[in-house]
């Protein structure tokens, strides 16, 4: 979230978007932690398309809260009508991401056209940037 909160706060108080299609954050139970965030890139376009991210700190990981944090706003996304498809990134020996995806019902369509934008410190050598997208 650190990379993207400046851009998330200029769009909240430019009023032009919508704050429920923006970012969620992940509190675990017990104790009350904040352990990620998810959301999307605003509401969905004119062809019902959204984009899905989410996080977890490093201490949530292999613990299924990123599974979770996706499939709960699939399920919020699809409830709120209008929306027709979610697209996902990962990079494709982001291994854990990749899986979390998948378990979510997206499918992988082949490298992102955003994968030329991608910088070497994102890949960390995790390879090509992939599009993933689930129908709903």
């Amino acid at each position: 979230m650190a990379d993207v909160q400046e851009y998330f706060a200029a769009q909240l108080e430019s009023g032009a978007v919508q704050p429920d299609w923006w970012a969620w954050y992940a509190v675990q139970q017990s104790p009350r932690v904040l352990i990620g965030s998810g959301g999307f890139n605003g509401a969905p376009d004119s062809e019902g398309t959204v984009t899905l991210g989410y996080g977890v700190i490093p201490e949530a990981e292999g613990k299924g809260y990123a599974s979770e944090i996706a499939g709960g706003l699939v399920a919020w996304a699809e409830a709120q009508g209008g929306v027709k498809r979610i697209h996902a990134t990962t990079f494709e020996r982001h291994h854990a991401s990749v899986r979390i995806l998948e378990k979510n019902g997206f499918v992988c369509k082949g490298v992102s056209s955003e994968d030329a934008a991608a910088s070497e410190d994102d890949r960390q050598g995790r390879g090509r940037l992939m599009l993933f997208v689930r129908a709903l």
